[in-house]
């Protein structure tokens, strides 16, 4: 098949608690829907997923690799699934706030990085994760894939309903140009995050970045 006629599916949610059963049945659906070759998923909140709960949402496919990185009491938690046809990994790399993973696109021939992330909501930790995660990609001289939810914006047209911090944004778009990435549009309305209550606020917290380097033609697939 033609590189330029391949299309690949990478799935970020923030499921916000996989520990209820409409939780677990919105997963394997979205899996049996979309046939995703790499899934990002956010706030299990969950210090251990099961392998039924793995062949659960995500069939009995034995190329399906996980790995998690473990909630803290009910607060956090990712995992990144994948499938080893698509991705071999060669390194790892977890911690709270996010899974790396170190290997080769197959299909594309391509060594890089994929990396899940679920940033945190303090502005200074954050930022710590930022230069954490720069200091990584630079190093690593990879292509690199970060997908997830980065907990702030870069500009003030994507929070409703909230204030626009400034000083935020700047570590966030300082972040992105360190680590040399683009940032891609992704499928959906304008926010990616919305509250229940009364007084509804809205975000794009949830992006989908790319190394530059990465050609027009590859780019595309994704």
């Amino acid at each position: 098949m033609n590189k330029n006629n391949k299309v690949c599916y990478f799935i970020t949610w923030n499921i916000r608690g996989l520990g209820r059963n409409e939780k677990k049945y919105a997963l394997r659906n979205l899996v049996r829907s979309n046939k995703p070759q790499v899934m990002f998923i956010q706030e299990t909140k969950k210090q251990e997923l099961e392998d039924i709960l793995i062949k659960f949402c995500c069939g009995h496919d034995m190329s399906t690799r996980v790995l998690s990185s473990p909630s803290v009491g009910a607060s956090g938690g990712l995992a990144t699934i994948w499938s080893n046809n698509f991705f071999e990994k060669e390194a790892e790399l977890v911690s709270r706030n996010f899974i790396l993973l170190q290997g080769h696109l197959k299909f594309f021939k391509v060594k890089c990085n994929l990396i899940n992330i679920y940033a945190p909501n303090d502005q200074g930790e954050r930022l710590i994760v930022f230069r954490e995660l720069a200091s990584i990609i630079q190093q690593s001289n990879l292509l690199t894939i970060l997908r997830g939810d980065f907990n702030t914006v870069l500009r003030p047209k994507e929070r409703l309903g909230d204030s626009f911090i400034i000083s935020a944004s700047k570590d966030f778009s300082n972040f992105i140009e360190a680590s040399d990435l683009l940032d891609l549009p992704v499928s959906g309305g304008r926010f990616t995050w919305a509250n229940t209550r009364e007084k509804m606020s809205a975000s794009r917290l949830d992006r989908f970045l790319i190394s530059s380097e990465f050609s027009s033609s590859l780019r595309n697939v994704f």
